[in-house]
Parts: structure tokens; sequence; C-alpha cells
């Protein structure tokens, strides 16, 4: 579940918002403990707004119009001017409520301009993390979702090309074929008849469940104890696709080798 939260496309913004809360919430404490909690709440919101402009302004407008369009020296001035925009009026808000809680100790607009600047830049840094952090994680989803499509495309394009009525007409064929003393090489075949059944019918599209159908070459190896499971295994783990083909060449090589010992001991 924690995954999954982490997938959403406005965590970042809530853990950058929740910590800006708490910044904020430190950072006003004289103010709650000579005016109260309830004081505190319209300054809060005057910072919030401030920071909103800074930040989206940033993200949603400045970068995507001018820094992704290799308008570096206009972004550069244009960021400038928001910062400081920032810096002064912070530095007014946080002049206002600092005169009301401490009037006798009043301080110009000048002597907040150095921490809020420094806010100003480390807030900007921040946002453009964010937004970079945003937009590689959406290119990651889109590449893993053009690959999946491309699986599911193959996966469906070499299901066509099997006719599932030749197959099993074939494999009853040779089913009947077989001698009735060697249930083996039999068992072999119904159980690869079923492998092909499950992979033409019941296997789900969805390549997130293809592990659903890894116990059928297991099995399929292990009742013959083929000698070529080893050469498999490590491919079972990789997609569907090869998960069928490569289990169907395995259940061919066990049903081979039957034969052939049934043959030699004729």
């Amino acid at each position: 579940m924690l995954h999954s939260l982490f997938r959403r496309r406005y965590l970042f913004h809530l853990l950058f918002w929740c910590m800006y809360a708490v910044f904020m919430i430190l950072e006003m404490q004289g103010y709650a403990k000579n005016k109260g909690l309830l004081f505190c709440a319209t300054p809060l919101l005057i910072y919030f707004v401030l920071m909103a402009i800074l930040v989206y302004g940033n993200t949603l407008v400045l970068i995507p119009s001018l820094l992704q369009k290799k308008r570096t020296a206009l972004y550069l001035a244009a960021i400038f001017v928001l910062m400081l925009f920032y810096t002064y009026a912070r530095s007014l808000n946080q002049q206002y409520w600092d005169a009301i809680v401490w009037p006798e100790d009043r301080m110009s607009v000048h002597d907040y301009t150095k921490w809020n600047s420094l806010y100003a830049i480390w807030f900007t840094i921040i946002s453009s993390m964010l937004f970079f952090t945003q937009k590689w994680y959406d290119q990651r989803q889109q590449v893993k979702n053009i690959q999946i499509s491309q699986l599911q495309t193959e996966l469906k394009y070499l299901r066509s090309q099997v006719n599932p009525h030749f197959l099993f007409n074939g494999l009853n064929t040779v089913y009947g074929h077989i001698d009735s003393s060697n249930q083996t090489a039999r068992n072999i075949l119904l159980q690869f008849a079923d492998l092909l059944r499950y992979n033409l019918y019941e296997a789900d599209v969805d390549l997130g469940d293809a592990g659903k159908g890894n116990h059928l070459p297991g099995k399929l190896c292990g009742a013959a104890a083929c000698p070529q499971q080893q050469q498999y295994d490590h491919r079972a783990r990789h997609y569907h696709t090869g998960l069928f083909f490569e289990s169907c060449a395995a259940a061919l090589y066990s049903f081979r080798g039957k034969c052939l010992q049934v043959q030699h001991a004729g």
C-alpha cells in the first residue's frame, strides 16, 4: 500500500507542504506564546500564499515556458524577479506582525531581507527539484507502459499464429500412438496439452500476473525428471511470452527422451 501511495502524482507536493507547515509552526512559536494560537492563523495563511506563488510560479510557469524551451537567460531573470517579490513581500508581512507582537522592538524591512532571501533561494531549489523529480517519474512510467504494451502486442501476435484445433488434434494423434504401457510418456503429453490450453485460453494477458503459470513448467519437467530443467529454470522468470515457448520446448525434449528410451528398450 505504501508503494501505491508513492506512485500518486501529488504525493511529493503533499510532503513538501507538510514539511513547510512544520517549519512555519516552529518559526512562529513566539507568536503563539505572546498572542495565542488563533493569532497565528492569519500570518501563517499569508506565508503559505507567498510560498505557493514562489513554488508554483517556478514549477508551473517559469520552468515549463522558459527553462524547458532553452530560454535559460530569460528564466534566470524571471526567477530572480520572483524571488525578489517573495523576499520583499515576506519581509513586509513579517515586519507587520512582529510589530504587533513585540511593539517595543520594531525592526526595518531591510533587517528581514537577509534571511528571507535565503528562504527564497532555498525553496526555489527545492521546488525545482520537485518538478524534475516528478518529470523523471512520469517519463519512467511512460517508458514502462510502452514496454508493457509492446510485450502484450507481441504476445497477442504469437498467440494469433497458433491454431488451437490443429495443435490439440495433433496431440490426440500422438497420444493414440503411444503404447498404453508407457504411462510416463502419456502423462507428459497430457501435461503438455494442459500447458497449451492454459496459455491459449486461461492465461491473463496482463504481464503483471504472468507468474500465475510458473508452476506448470516445473510440474511438467519434474514429472519426467528431464535433464534440460536447469537449462530452462533461469528463463522461467521472464515474461509470459518467453515462458510459454520455453515450457513447450522443455515438454518436447522430455517427451522425445521418453520415446527414445522406449525405442531402445524395445
